[in-house]
């Protein structure tokens, strides 16, 4: 058997990278329990980064060397990734909006350039 999706959403805390390490250590015995399986080539752990209030980039909480050291599922290393995508939707570590939506606008703008000559209105 295998899940298509699990999430995990952390914010930064105290001791933030032992609390991922028991939330991967938690799925791990989870797959073990119901005899579910990760395919390790579809996960990765992005650490989002927030902005200010004045829309400048806040620092990392964890250290890359951190999450890439500790971080095991299943006796397998998470690999650190910058971007997903899931569901058709490209996530990246900013978290910014227009890079949400530029993809959707860019190929909504080319259906209705494909569709504009069947759209034009002639007067009679």
């Amino acid at each position: 058997m295998w899940a298509e999706c699990l999430a995990v959403v952390k914010g930064p805390s105290p001791g933030g990278d032992g609390k991922l390490r028991l939330l991967c250590v938690r799925v791990a015995t989870w797959c073990r329990n119901n005899e579910m399986e990760v395919g390790m080539h579809k996960c990765g752990i992005m650490e989002f980064e927030p902005n200010d209030a004045e829309g400048f980039q806040l620092a990392s909480v964890l250290p890359n060397e951190a999450l890439q050291a500790n971080m095991l599922l299943c006796g397998q290393r998470v690999p650190l990734v910058n971007t997903c995508t899931h569901l058709g939707v490209k996530i990246t570590k900013p978290l910014s909006c227009l890079e949400l939506i530029a993809p959707r606008l860019e190929s909504g703008r080319k259906t209705v350039h494909s569709l504009s000559p069947f759209l034009i209105i002639t007067p009679s």
